[in-house]
């Protein structure tokens, strides 16, 4: 009696923590997945994350949106961690919520973004990193970055048609009105658009 008693028990307790399994599973795959939060990385100088892939230059002229672009786009391949170019004071760090519009309201934002203001040469620069995944921001409004710091991860945020992030340097305030070409702020070896010569 007691050797059933226990063998019940047993099948009991088994058939309660598969339940508890499944049920846990079919949790997870009702909530919706999070963006990935920045990872440690090693980067380069000059480089907006580790292994950026040039996809659109800048383009000036009269007006700050296409087919005129005030920045130059960057496609992560690998780590999605973006990182600081320049050291400097966070001014802006808009985590959210930053859904796309591209599809849907026709809205020409940044999305997500964050600006880092920065004296350089005289000047007071503004360096913005748009389209940045909603919810993985890794600094805060006066926080001081280093080149190379972890800002959040590529995303797709405000007027964008995929991932990417674009890099704008505003002269003066953060402002795309006053935007200059970023170049000589990247590491040459990143820039492939002939468009910059």
């Amino acid at each position: 009696m007691t050797r059933t008693l226990t063998c019940g028990c047993l099948i009991a307790v088994l058939a309660l923590a598969m339940l508890l399994i499944g049920v846990v599973g079919a949790l997870g795959a009702l909530l919706p997945s999070l963006p990935n939060q920045p990872t440690p990385t090693q980067v380069a100088a000059g480089r907006p994350c580790a292994d950026p892939i040039e996809t659109q230059g800048y383009m000036p002229g009269p007006g700050a949106f296409e087919p005129h672009h005030t920045g130059i786009d960057f496609a992560c391949e690998g780590n999605l961690t973006l990182t600081a170019v320049l050291a400097g004071t966070v001014v802006i760090a808009d985590d959210g919520p930053c859904p796309n519009t591209y599809y849907s309201s026709g809205a020409r934002t940044f999305g997500c973004n964050v600006d880092i203001e920065t004296h350089l040469d005289g000047r007071d620069l503004f360096a913005r990193y748009g389209h940045i995944a909603q919810g993985s921001l890794d600094v805060l409004v006066g926080e001081q970055v280093v080149a190379g710091d972890a800002l959040g991860t590529e995303g797709e945020s405000g007027y964008a048609t995929g991932r990417h992030v674009h890099f704008e340097i505003d002269l003066g305030a953060a402002s795309t009105a006053d935007c200059i070409n970023p170049v000589r702020y990247l590491d040459p070896s990143i820039i492939q658009c002939p468009c910059h010569n």
